[in-house]
């Protein structure tokens, strides 16, 4: 009688093939992978908290806050320009504003005459201008050239309204600008131009956001539940009620012109975040399980809606004209730590 041995030494020619075919079969298949593999980045924000830029990576629904950026400076205040990996900076470790590259980590581009401390920044609807507001001289720099060739191109002294600066909003070349001061029981808008120089423009309820679309101004005011629409700002200025309480806004808080040229309203008493055309006639509307606080881009057609990193992140994908909202998970309880 055979050994088990032998049996086995003779079934061996049988199965000596499988090893090869198993090589010919995932052999190709890896070679198609690359050698590195770069996880999509979603976006970059500025946590006003922490005072840290944030990367996002990921798609929309399977995305990922990382821990706090490590740029080398610290940061006093921040505006991510939409559509590219650069940063408006207001460091106490430089005198003067810079932009930086988050991507390549170049050398910051300064920007002279741009004194650091500023209040607040807001960017011009594609980024290539931006208002920087600096309290205590109650003076507004308006920057023109971003992000290659940033630099001051105009100066307005908002010191002749004796009024508090709420809100502002600069046209893409920096030649117009619409301001919001708050009255005891109302919001005033001024506008300014190059030529004019400041002007009452408006009177309004309470001024949560402005915004532009071509000639036209846009603004959300969230005390009188309204979007209304500024046409020809520049000469008349007309004003027009194009969204309220018919579309399912109460209180609106932020808002946005999106790629396909559609006004995107988030709405804090709903929950909603409502697409309207030019005219005001509602395309759509999604709801949100949060309380919404902004509409900021990302990148592309994702806007971020809130904004507290130690808690869930929403988001707004308008791609396609198929509105989603999803949630990023809150930074873990380490990641906030390491930022401390």
């Amino acid at each position: 009688m055979r050994s088990a041995q032998d049996k086995r030494l003779k079934a061996w020619p049988t199965f000596w093939w499988l090893p090869i075919a198993l090589c010919c079969v995932v052999c190709p298949v890896a070679a198609q992978v690359p050698a590195t593999f770069q996880i999509p980045v979603m976006g970059y924000f500025f946590d006003l908290n922490t005072k840290s830029i944030h990367r996002v990576v990921g798609i929309p629904e399977n995305a990922r806050i990382e821990e706090s950026m490590d740029l080398g400076f610290a940061i006093t205040q921040a505006a991510i320009l939409p559509s590219h990996n650069h940063v408006l900076v207001d460091s106490p470790d430089n005198p003067e504003l810079f932009v930086f590259d988050l991507e390549t980590r170049s050398t910051p581009l300064r920007i002279n005459e741009a004194p650091s401390s500023v209040s607040s920044i807001r960017l011009s609807g594609n980024g290539a201008a931006a208002a920087l507001y600096y309290a205590q001289s109650r003076k507004i720099l308006i920057l023109g050239g971003l992000p290659d060739s940033p630099a001051v191109r105009e100066t307005i002294d908002v010191s002749t309204v004796d009024l508090t600066l709420s809100r502002y909003a600069v046209t893409n070349d920096g030649t117009l600008a619409l301001l919001a001061f708050s009255e005891e029981t109302q919001d005033v808008v001024y506008r300014w131009t190059r030529n004019s120089g400041l002007a009452y423009l408006d009177a309004s309820g309470r001024v949560s956001e402005i915004t532009f679309m071509d000639e036209h101004a846009v603004l959300a005011d969230f005390g009188a539940g309204q979007i209304r629409m500024l046409r020809n700002v520049r000469d008349e200025a007309t004003p027009t009620v194009i969204g309220d309480a018919r579309e399912g806004l109460s209180q609106p808080v932020a808002i946005s012109i999106s790629r396909q040229h559609e006004i995107l309203v988030a709405d804090a008493g709903t929950g909603r975040v409502v697409t309207l055309d030019v005219s005001g006639r509602k395309l759509r509307e999604v709801q949100c399980a949060c309380v919404p606080t902004n509409l900021s881009v990302l990148r592309g057609s994702i806007y971020r809606l809130t904004d507290r990193i130690e808690s869930p992140i929403f988001v707004f994908d308008s791609n396609y004209g198929t509105d989603r909202i999803s949630f990023i998970p809150a930074l873990s309880r380490a990641g906030r730590d390491h930022e401390e």
